[in-house]
């Protein structure tokens, strides 16, 4: 394969990546800087147009259980898009404990 044809990666499938918060197109305006995401497809760097992304909500624990869990995340169930444009960095996120589909947020890039 000659140099020219190969695509690099940008953001590989499965990367957690910060957003920058959008409008009201998206139900932005609600204090939010930045939101969490991750990538449902590679995104290359040559690609143009929307990709495929996650959600991530904020877990929602209450009680006890909400101090240990500030900054859990639980991924949306519906599938959304995204331009590369708004992408501020990628994130690293742990997962709160095996098999949890709560993660929390640890190293910022």
């Amino acid at each position: 394969m000659t140099p020219s044809l190969v695509r690099r990666i940008l953001f590989p499938r499965g990367s957690d990546l910060a957003v920058i918060a959008g409008g009201d197109k998206d139900g932005g305006g609600d204090g939010e800087k930045f939101w969490l995401c991750r990538t449902l497809q590679h995104v290359y760097e040559d690609r143009e147009g929307p990709f495929a992304v996650q959600w991530l909500e904020k877990a929602g624990e209450k009680g006890k259980a909400a101090a240990a869990v500030r900054n859990a995340y639980r991924r949306s169930t519906k599938p959304s898009s995204l331009e590369r444009e708004s992408v501020l960095c990628k994130i690293k996120l742990c997962r709160a404990n095996k098999g949890a589909k709560v993660r929390w947020l640890s190293a910022s890039t």
